[in-house]
């Protein structure tokens, strides 16, 4: 494990910095896309001042919540991330899974507005931020969960890149068998692996 060279804090600055331009310019083509009666002008949130805004989040949210559960299932600790730094109450490593899926969660949001699935009146603005009302909670839902089922299976295979990633550097016993895709069932691994 001593091999592996630390990262040069410059260049994790300049990563993220890096990572920034290019988000900015992706929100700004996404703007590009979405229709104009949603008034989005780029990606702002806590709180979201915006339709598209306030589903990104949510959407962003789920996904999230969904990486901290498979994370732990797989028994990693979610706090402890490779990009994210550790930060209190911060789960860097669902952070650090969730940053590829997102686009997901983009195009799951544009496929919604432009199929007027939902539409600027499912939303109110307060003081508070843009809140997606009842009637359009309940559409959204309904069509989430094909693609939480598909978040699900992909984050699966992310935890088990990192489990067998950290196994094959010595640290821990990987949850999933070597080469997996996928968590390991009671049936595949037996209780002394861990």
């Amino acid at each position: 494990m001593g091999d592996t060279p630390e990262p040069r804090p410059d260049a994790v600055e300049a990563l993220r910095g890096l990572e920034g331009a290019g988000a900015a310019a992706y929100f700004e083509g996404f703007a590009e896309l979405l229709p104009a009666r949603l008034h989005f002008n780029g990606r702002n949130r806590r709180p979201p001042r915006d339709p598209a805004n306030a589903l990104l989040s949510l959407g962003y949210t789920l996904l999230h919540a969904e990486a901290v559960l498979a994370l732990y299932g797989a028994g990693l600790d979610p706090f402890i991330g490779f990009y994210h730094a550790l930060d209190f109450g911060r789960e860097s490593l669902a952070c650090d899974l969730v940053e590829p899926l997102r686009v997901e969660v983009d195009q799951h949001a544009l496929m919604l507005f432009r199929s007027e699935k939902l539409r600027p009146e499912d939303f109110s603005s307060t003081q508070s931020g843009c809140l997606l009302g009842k009637a359009g909670r309940a559409r959204f839902y309904a069509e989430w969960e094909a693609l939480a089922a598909r978040l699900r299976k992909l984050l699966a295979e992310s935890i088990c890149d990192v489990a067998n990633a950290i196994s094959a550097a010595g640290a821990a016993g990987a949850p999933c068998p070597a080469g997996s895709t996928a968590p390991a069932t009671d049936t595949e691994v037996d209780d002394d692996d861990f």
